[in-house]
Order: C-alpha cells, then sequence, then structure tokens
C-alpha cells in the first residue's frame, strides 16, 4: 500500500438565523505518488447529507479545486467549523478518520485510484449519484403538478361533454337504435 497518505478537511456551516441550517465538508486525499481525490459532502445539519467524489491524477489540479470550492463555499456565507490535516498511515487510521459517514459509501475505484493495492471486495463500484445539488436543488424528477379545483371540474365536464358526442354520434349512425 502506498502510505502515508496526506489529508485535509475543511468543516464548513450555513446558518441563516430561520429556518437554514446546512454543513458543507471537503476532503481531500494524496497518495504519495500524486493520485488524489477530492470528497465533497453536503446537507442539512443533523442528516447524512448527498456526496460526491472526483478523482485527480495530479495532485496540484486537486489541491487548486480544493481551494477554489472552499473560497467559494465562504464567500456564500459559510463559516469554518473546523480544519484538519495530517498524515494517514495505515487503512485503520484512514477508516477512523473519514468516519462511518463517509468510509462505507467510498466506491472501490476511488479508494484504489490512491491506493491500488487495497482490497475492495464488496465495496460500491460507484457512487450514488446526489438527489441534490450543493446549492439544495432537487436533482430529480420534477415535482409533481398540482391542479386546481376550477381545471380539475373544468377537465371533468370536457370528459363528460366528450363522452356525450360519442354516444350522440354512435346513436346516430345506428338506424335501428330505440327498436326493438
Amino acid at each position: 500500500m502506498s502510505y502515508p497518505i496526506d489529508f485535509a478537511q475543511i468543516a464548513l456551516v450555513y446558518s441563516d438565523g430561520n429556518r437554514s441550517n446546512k454543513f458543507y465538508n471537503a476532503t481531500l486525499l494524496v497518495a504519495p505518488t500524486g493520485m488524489a481525490i477530492l470528497i465533497r459532502r453536503w446537507g442539512k445539519a443533523g442528516a447524512p447529507g448527498e456526496m460526491k467524489i472526483e478523482r485527480f491524477a495530479i495532485q496540484k489540479k486537486a489541491e487548486t479545486e480544493f481551494e477554489k470550492l472552499v473560497q467559494s463555499k465562504i464567500g456564500k456565507g459559510y463559516e469554518t467549523k473546523s480544519n484538519d490535516i495530517k498524515q494517514i498511515a495505515d487503512e485503520s487510521s484512514l477508516r477512523v478518520t473519514l468516519g462511518p459517514a463517509v468510509w462505507p459509501r467510498i466506491p472501490g475505484p476511488d479508494l484504489q485510484h490512491i491506493l491500488p493495492s487495497m482490497d475492495v471486495t464488496g465495496r460500491p463500484k460507484e457512487l450514488n449519484a446526489p438527489r441534490f445539488s450543493e446549492e439544495g436543488k432537487y436533482l430529480g424528477e420534477p415535482a409533481p403538478r398540482v391542479y386546481s379545483q376550477a381545471e380539475i371540474r373544468a377537465a371533468r365536464e370536457a370528459e363528460k361533454a366528450a363522452e356525450q358526442a360519442e354516444a350522440v354520434k354512435t346513436y346516430s349512425s345506428n338506424p335501428h337504435f330505440g327498436r326493438f
């Protein structure tokens, strides 16, 4: 395995004083080979949140993206909760450092990007796509349309009128209608 791994993490929080309490964590893991992954995790405070992982083959690009990301969030009003930089010497320390909210969710190919000889048997092949963007917008299907009572009433009347027109058409085309 290629240890030690350089670890940098910044935890940011945002609260507007009303109902919005959000967190944003950015974690950078860099192997001695220069291979790196950037883990972004965001969501409402107290929830596991969404997660996105990016791979980098060049350490400098990863560090630049990490800094740009942190500055962007601070510019949007996030405040620094914690800032941690250290070296990780083995897999057990990596598990503990990343924690239970992140470690089990990292796909095998992303771990092998920085640790090529790591056994990733049983790990997911890829990360589930986030349901919400980093700005909190829903990324899934659009919300179902809600119809007003007037629209529902008009649709029912149109349906009833169409049925009556079909009945008139059917009966008028049958010259024997009404004869028994």
